[in-house]
């Protein structure tokens, strides 16, 4: 079973951007598009284990201001195939982590 409370942890955490007062925008966007990644990590594994995509999207329905962000992220995991070998699971898991940060830190 897919554990909730970590994806909805990595949900709300793709939310937060850290509000240090000291921190550079740069290191703040960059903390945004680390948290987004483990999110994006989070959402992959579920597909990869078959968890039902409205559990995903209701945990993402209570992210605040994150919800259209991560609903779209959720919809584009689920566009891709969910693989019986552990090998190929984790392949796209890692990829599409990587994708998603790629894609976040080439919009800084």
């Amino acid at each position: 079973m897919f554990p909730r409370t970590a994806l909805l942890s990595a949900l709300y955490l793709s939310a937060l951007v850290p509000s240090a007062a000291s921190e550079p925008l740069k290191e703040v966007k960059d903390a945004f598009c680390k948290s987004l990644g483990k999110a994006a990590r989070q959402t992959m594994q579920a597909r990869q284990n078959g968890t039902d995509i409205s559990v995903v999207i209701d945990l993402a329905n209570n992210a605040g201001p994150a919800r259209d962000v991560l609903r779209r992220m959720i919809l584009m995991a689920y566009e891709k195939p969910q693989y019986s070998t552990e090998s190929m699971k984790e392949e796209t898991i890692k990829d599409f982590a990587n994708q998603t940060q790629l894609n976040c830190y080439q919009e800084q």
